[in-house]
């Protein structure tokens, strides 16, 4: 199932979004359609007494979040800690995360799940710019499409961008311009192509795609695709548009026979 559509809708109705109270209600939505339940897309601090900083949109049972900062879980907490140290989703339920947490951890888990809070999944969040955050969305025991899991890791972070614009006043930088093949490689990724179904599209080779996207991700001061993807759209690098799959341009992985080059292999890096 392609939740192609869910994404665009989203992003396109944040940008209209006056304030992070909007911003909530439509993640939201959003999710609830892709099968989880509730959210927390916060800094990694105390709920409840967050720096002006921080961003913390959260609709968890307000006694679990009274409960966590009374008892400083954010100095604990398991899907903090591994946050810290992941770029990809994790699901609170898989045996080989569970395994190497503390006794205390487990038991957070634990007294999370009796909150109602019984599994879900995390997305890590880091950014040069911006405390260290994740965005976690809870469901209970259900299967998920993998798919959703995808799609809602672009919008996690897509969310946490947009409430740390909303929230903070931000003073821009001078910050160095993406080159045209870096905005190439940028909008192909975010079609899920890999590093060498973008060197046949581009006609470049897959160790040359690999230090475009690395030096994009150093130039943004992002830590993973999924949040470059978000940053370039925010700062009009890209559109939304210029990330819409065309046909004639996608390539098959390894087919054996070459074909014929779209026009954009011909422009030089």
């Amino acid at each position: 199932m392609s939740y192609f559509a869910d994404i665009q809708e989203f992003i396109e109705l944040s940008q209209r979004s006056t304030n992070v109270e909007e911003l909530a209600t439509l993640f939201g939505a959003t999710i609830r359609r892709f099968g989880f339940d509730r959210f927390a897309c916060c800094s990694h601090v105390d709920p409840l007494r967050p720096p002006e900083q921080a961003v913390m949109i959260a609709d968890y049972p307000e006694d679990w979040i009274t409960y966590f900062s009374e008892r400083g879980y954010d100095r604990l907490d398991p899907v903090f800690e591994t946050c810290q140290s992941r770029s990809l989703p994790f699901r609170w339920s898989d045996p080989s995360w569970r395994a190497h947490l503390t006794a205390k951890q487990v038991e957070i888990l634990e007294e999370a799940s009796e909150a109602g809070l019984k599994d879900g999944f995390s997305v890590p969040i880091h950014s040069a710019t911006a405390l260290p955050a994740s965005c976690s969305m809870s469901l209970d025991g259900r299967d998920v499409d993998p798919a959703a899991v995808n799609a809602v890791h672009l919008i996690a972070v897509y969310l946490h961008e947009a409430a740390r614009r909303s929230a903070v006043r931000l003073v821009k930088p001078e910050r160095p311009a993406l080159s045209p093949r870096q905005k190439q490689c940028l909008e192909l990724a975010a079609q899920g192509k890999s590093d060498w179904a973008i060197s046949r599209i581009l006609g470049v080779s897959e160790s040359t795609v690999h230090h475009h996207m690395i030096t994009t991700l150093r130039k943004m001061g992002v830590a993973t695709r999924a949040q470059a993807i978000v940053k370039a759209l925010f700062q009009g690098d890209i559109r939304f548009l210029d990330i819409l799959i065309e046909p004639e341009r996608v390539q098959p992985e390894r087919s054996g026979a070459d074909r014929e080059f779209s026009r954009s292999a011909k422009q030089p890096d």
